[in-house]
């Protein structure tokens, strides 16, 4: 869990140029800026929202401000292994492995030292994060922001993922693993898959990603929590309370807030192929049963409750 609220940084002046750390480190791709804005962290569960955040909301920030570079954690984890293939660095197996390859990519790609909208920002992330800043988690020199989802639902999502949506290619390396849980999900029952996913040591990401995700918000005074199910119930009003926090006021306007709460609107027929299937909060209630509810009290206890999530 983490306890402490900030990471000591020396702000700088509006108005002064900024050159990011990769710069400063001769990694070769470089960014200036004419005024300071401090970084916005994004962290997001798996089957948050974490794609809207990352090829919808950040980019539009980008564009309308010219004062942003994104910094895409997951994606560019991906690349990176991708990339360094041929120098024999395989797919981690281990989450040791995983935080050993992210330090790596922390060190190659060095994140922005400000103006970066750090999106695709995994829990499962942060270990590694914190190593590189070497102090928790930035939370009142940046922003930080904590996108999580009732995780019943994200786990109906995750089931949909896995059986059919989610491409082989965004797979880190061999995708044979990911290719042998899809066959074995398909085969069974949406309940009985949901089952496995919880049953089946390391597939399941959405009960510990939600735990560690509601550890932060309780943990740090400095986050700023915004559910999954807010964005989709009132998109307009998810953004207000965003674009405050991140300090984006620039972007207020009706014509702003609606265009992008377009991208949130439920699809006219649902869609097990897509990645945006459903949207619609509540999908959990279609398939849980007694046994379901129990598997995931065992791994939640009362947090559900704790942040408004009944059965």
């Amino acid at each position: 869990m983490l306890t402490e609220n900030g990471l000591e940084q020396h702000e700088t002046p509006p108005n002064v140029c900024i050159q990011n750390q990769a710069a400063q480190s001769g990694v070769s791709d470089e960014a200036t800026f004419d005024e300071f804005r401090p970084n916005i962290y994004f962290i997001c569960m798996h089957k948050a929202a974490s794609t809207f955040i990352a090829d919808v909301l950040f980019k539009d920030i980008v564009n309308r401000t010219g004062l942003y570079q994104p910094y895409l954690v997951g994606s560019f984890l991906i690349q990176f292994i991708n990339q360094q293939k041929a120098s024999g660095l395989n797919p981690a197996r281990t989450p040791q492995e995983r935080q050993e390859q992210l330090s790596m990519l922390f060190k190659h790609k060095p994140l922005p030292t400000s103006n970066g909208l750090i999106g695709r920002l995994y829990p499962g992330h942060l270990p590694a994060l914190l190593q590189f800043l070497n102090a928790p988690l930035p939370g009142h020199t940046n922003r930080v922001c904590v996108m999580r989802r009732d995780p019943r639902d994200a786990l109906v999502s995750l089931y949909y993922s896995i059986s059919y949506s989610h491409s082989p290619e965004d797979i880190e390396g061999d995708s044979s693993g990911f290719l042998a849980n899809r066959a074995e999900l398909k085969a069974q029952t949406v309940r009985d898959g949901l089952k496995t996913l919880l049953s089946k040591r390391g597939l399941d990401s959405t009960m510990p990603e939600f735990m560690r995700c509601t550890d932060l918000i309780l943990s740090n005074n400095n986050a700023c929590d915004l559910p999954y199910e807010l964005l989709v119930s009132d998109p307009c009003l998810w953004l207000v309370k965003f674009a405050e926090f991140a300090e984006l006021t620039e972007l207020f306007n009706e014509a702003w807030m609606e265009e992008i709460a377009e991208n949130m609107k439920p699809p006219t027929h649902e869609d097990p192929n897509s990645h945006k299937r459903r949207i619609k909060p509540g999908n959990w209630m279609d398939v849980f049963d007694d046994e379901l509810q129990s598997m995931v009290i065992a791994k939640l206890g009362d947090r559900l409750e704790q942040f408004g999530y009944l059965w």
